[in-house]
């Protein structure tokens, strides 16, 4: 369990860091890409944030991920006719 933590936590702090980076440079806008790389990346810090009991950073990254969903829900009932 304790491998897996750390796997989900390096990789959801990647792709968060993909997200911003990609972002900044202007290769993908807020949109679906954006906001799925920063749901995915801040549910693994969060795994692996209550797995050591970091509590600021599972309501830090808790938050983030919730922020994504929304946006998520948000861009997906915008493209339904």
């Amino acid at each position: 369990m304790e491998l897996l933590s750390e796997l989900l936590g390096w990789v959801g702090g990647a792709a968060i860091l993909v997200a911003y980076f990609l972002n900044s440079l202007g290769k993908i806008g807020t949109g679906r890409m954006y906001q799925a790389l920063n749901f995915l990346g801040a549910a693994g810090v969060v795994w692996n944030s209550v797995y050591h009991l970091a509590w600021p950073s599972v309501a830090l990254n808790g938050a983030w991920a919730a922020i994504a969903l929304v946006a998520l829900v948000a861009l997906s009932r915008r493209s339904k006719p």
